[in-house]
This record gives C-alpha cells, structure tokens and sequence, in this order.
C-alpha cells in the first residue's frame, strides 16, 4: 500500500501499476493503513505530515458561532417537543385552539346569550354538555395550555439567550443542559 501527498490518495500495487502510482508516493504498512482508515470513519481527514506520510488529524473545533447555533435549535426542538406532549402542535389545529378560545369567551362575555358559536357548539355536540359548561371547558383547558406555554417559553427564551450572550462553548453547554433540566420539572410538574 502507498499514499500520495500530491494526490491525497491510497495506491494499491496490487490494484495499481507503477505507472499509477505517483511518484511522490510513500510505502504503508497495512496496519497503518486500517488504523487511517478508523480514524477516518470517526471524522477525522488522512493529510501528509511534513515527510509525506499519511497521518490522521482530527477536524478543527466547531467555532462558538456553532456551537451557539446548534444549541439554539436544541433547545427550540426540546421545547416543541414539550409543547407537543400537552397540545396537538400542528398549525391548522394550534389555530382552531385559538378560534375555539376567542369564540368561547365571547359567548362568556355576552351571559352565554345569542346563537352558541360554531365551535363552542363543537364541544357540546362532541361531549353532550350544555353551552356553559362547554364554554367553561373551554376556558379551563386554553387557560391551562397557556400557562404551561408560558413556562416552556420562559426556560426557552432565558436559556436561548444565555447562549447568545455566552463567550465559552462551556457557557452554551450550561445553558443547554439549563434548558433540558428546566423542561424536564416542567414535565414533571404537569404529569406530561
């Protein structure tokens, strides 16, 4: 086996003939050669050293830019992820939420008054309930939504900002493990 500078490549004479093989090229044993090849399964790049002989170099380390980005979509996953256990998390059904929660307090407003909003009459036709109790229910479950929303939004903004500000790979990694350790008690604490 040989390697190349010049080529960066692995030549077998086996494979290869003399007229192949460059002349820059460099005998390597084939214990050297499996060991290249591991270190270059893990990441790491095969580069001649200063005698042209293959040599493994692990990659440079990741900038804190990064290190800072990858974390950011860490912790915005978790928190999706979080939300997604207590709340349906897809966009038309997030919307229908709303609309369920602006049509039912209206009704509230006006002493439950008037023709029963169509998603108000959702609910009662789903559960068998009167107009007020669908309404309440309503009420309840979008009020408990949204105070477990505003608990995952607060790990998540206090910890995304932590790692913007952070000016050590070591702060962004306290603020990730913050963030998960955050989520977890809320999961916890809301029996998710």
């Amino acid at each position: 086996m040989f390697y190349s500078k010049t080529t960066g490549g692995f030549y077998d004479d086996g494979i290869h003939t003399a007229a192949q093989i460059p002349s820059d090229a460099v005998p390597v044993s084939q214990a050297t050669y499996q060991s290249l090849m591991t270190a270059q399964s893990t990441g790491d790049t095969i580069q001649a050293d200063s005698n042209g002989n293959p040599i493994a170099v692990a990659p440079p380390a990741p900038t804190l830019v990064q290190v800072q980005d990858v974390a950011l979509t860490q912790i915005d996953a978790a928190a999706e992820a979080l939300r997604a256990l207590a709340i349906t998390s897809t966009p038309g059904q997030i919307a229908t939420y709303i609309l369920k929660y602006n049509e039912a307090i209206a009704f509230q407003t006006a002493n439950y008054a008037g023709t029963v909003p169509a998603l108000v009459q959702s609910e009662i036709t789903a559960t068998g309930s009167t107009a007020q109790v669908a309404t309440q229910a309503i009420i309840t479950q979008y009020n408990a939504w949204a105070s477990l929303a505003a608990s995952i939004e607060t790990v998540r903004r206090s910890q995304k900002v932590a790692v913007g500000v952070a000016t050590t790979s070591a702060a962004v990694t306290a603020a990730v493990t913050a963030a998960t350790t955050g989520f977890a008690s809320i999961k916890t604490s809301a029996g998710l």
